[in-house]
């Protein structure tokens, strides 16, 4: 979506000006000075699409002498513009006077004032839940319910859709065709400008259809609401990219889970003892989707499953208290609360229920283990303890390899690192899990593994297992299997990218640091007998 506040268009006249009156004598400002300064409301004014009501500073002998400096600086402004002027993406977030080269104290002030003008703008022209209630509307006065108790597409039952705990109201049940889909738009349009681009044809064709072509009244409602919601997120994540370069530190998630604190359902009655170790499990997970480097950038975070996870226990454009629960509500605002409620967190993968990685039960979880493998109480994981990880199915020479690769205080693990360890064991389908476990089993760090590193892990969890079993396998067959299961173009270099391609990768990296994993990929037939041939079929 198109940023609703456009880049503002500064006056080549008034451009000196305005930099110079964020200036202070001194040639610096603070923030405080600077949002009260007419610059900075003449900014803010434009960032509206307003005329400026700005009255420079008389010229004086000061304004003289740094004329040179403001015209210099006036013009990286305007280059700044023109470059995130550029076609925005989908999610494209990055404030326009932002530069991650050019750190000119003076101008500080002017970025943060247009930093603030942006957001409203993008603010301004979000869907809130008045939109999403007059959508419900339009939607609820075209087409009938089935009046055969069949949902119109497939024939799926009514009464099938209602099992479940975040089932729609049974006033939104029922299928629309795409004339009535249009009719709905057309409705809305004069007072609701925004249908035009929320309910696109787009939107029609990337919904399940029926044989008619119609699709499920309550689908379009629902998916209209998650790209609401979502996009709330992102822009309210988006002030706190202090540095305006699209990235975010470790700093900044902190201050984003703090705000949240209120709005998380469980969390908002944490103790201040335990809080923040629910930030550290949050900060990770929000962590775990960078690429490298310690920040992660807002398109990452954008398509990670996990922050959809986190918007589905926020839910951004929820009320506090449902309206229902003051007593009799409209057809329509039921569906509205459904849809940004119990429909957002059907909607995103793992949002409901304990699956979702920020609910405090994961919290709870997770804590107690580490509790559990921390044995002398010192906070901190050796590498003894550590090896009990996973009933001690680990291997030791992968905990030896996660000690050698990740920050440890005197060859211990925090409980940062050991979050780290477990989103990449329990997070199968995110390909953040995949770095990160062969960035640790790479041991010499050339991006690949040999035969000889696959011989190297293999032979451990391979002794253990025939421990166990009774019956040991040679080294030599277990890597070739291995690598008949990867398929790697070049065997004595497989890479992330063979990994990625046999769509297996996350169980082969297991198989190599796991014991029950080995057993699993041993047994893998008799298990799979009867179940269907799907990748999470493979995993499991």
């Amino acid at each position: 979506r198109r940023p609703a506040c456009a880049t503002p268009h500064i006056p080549r006249s008034q451009g000196p000006q305005l930099v110079l009156a964020l200036l202070s004598p001194k040639g610096q400002t603070s923030m405080a000075a600077a949002a009260g300064s007419t610059g900075a409301a003449a900014l803010l004014a434009l960032g509206r699409g307003e005329t400026p009501a700005c009255k420079p500073r008389a010229a004086d002998a000061c304004f003289e002498e740094t004329r040179a400096d403001a015209d210099a600086a006036f013009d990286a402004i305007v280059e700044d513009l023109r470059e995130a002027a550029g076609p925005p993406g989908p999610l494209a977030l990055r404030r326009p006077l932002a530069s991650a080269k050019r750190k000119d104290p003076r101008t500080e002030p002017l970025r943060a004032a247009a930093h603030v003008a942006y957001l409203e703008g993008r603010r301004a022209g979000l869907l809130s839940l008045t939109d999403i209630e007059a959508l419900a509307t339009a939607l609820l006065a075209v087409g009938d319910a089935p009046a055969d108790g069949t949902s119109g597409v497939n024939g799926t039952p009514v009464a099938q859709q209602q099992q479940g705990r975040f089932y729609p109201p049974r006033t939104l049940q029922g299928s629309i065709t795409y004339d009535e889909f249009l009719a709905a738009r057309e409705g809305l349009l004069p007072s609701c400008p925004w249908a035009e681009t929320a309910l696109s044809p787009e939107l029609m064709l990337s919904l399940r259809r029926g044989s008619r072509g119609e699709v499920l009244r309550q689908a379009v409602l629902q998916r209209v609401a998650v790209t609401a919601a979502v996009d709330q997120a992102l822009v309210e994540l988006a002030a706190f990219d202090k540095d305006g370069d699209g990235q975010l530190t470790e700093a900044d998630l902190e201050d984003f889970v703090v705000a949240l604190r209120r709005s998380l359902p469980g969390v908002r009655d944490l103790t201040d003892d335990f809080f923040p170790f629910y930030m550290h499990m949050a900060v990770s997970a929000l962590l775990f989707a960078r690429r490298r480097g310690p920040t992660v950038s807002m398109q990452a975070l954008a398509g990670s499953e996990l922050f959809g996870q986190l918007v589905a226990l926020w839910r951004p454009l929820a009320p506090w208290e449902p309206a229902s629960a003051s007593g009799p509500t409209s057809p329509a605002m039921e569906a509205a609360e459904w849809a940004v409620g119990g429909g957002l967190e059907q909607a995103l993968p793992g949002g409901a229920g304990d699956a979702n990685w920020f609910c405090m039960g994961n919290c709870v979880r997770l804590y107690r283990q580490y509790l559990a493998l921390d044995e002398d109480k010192d906070g901190m994981l050796s590498r003894r303890e550590l090896c009990g990880h996973n009933d001690g199915a680990i291997s030791a020479r992968f905990v030896d390899r996660v000690l050698a690769s990740r920050p440890t205080f005197d060859g211990k693990l925090d409980f940062r690192g050991y979050l780290d360890l477990a989103l990449a064991v329990e997070r199968k389908r995110d390909d953040a899990s995949l770095r990160l476990l062969f960035g640790v089993l790479d041991r010499r760090g050339k991006g690949a593994l040999s035969m000889a590193d696959l011989a190297f892990y293999l032979e451990e969890v391979g002794r253990r297992l025939g421990e166990t079993t009774g019956e040991l396998t040679p080294t030599r067959f277990l890597v070739t299997e291995w690598l008949d299961l990867v398929g790697p173009t070049d065997a004595d270099n497989v890479t992330l990218r063979d990994l990625r391609a046999c769509h297996k990768g996350h169980m082969a990296l297991r198989v190599l640091s796991d014991v029950q994993m080995m057993w699993m990929f041993e047994n893998r037939e008799s298990l799979d007998h009867g179940a269907p041939e799907t990748e999470a079929a493979d995993d499991d």
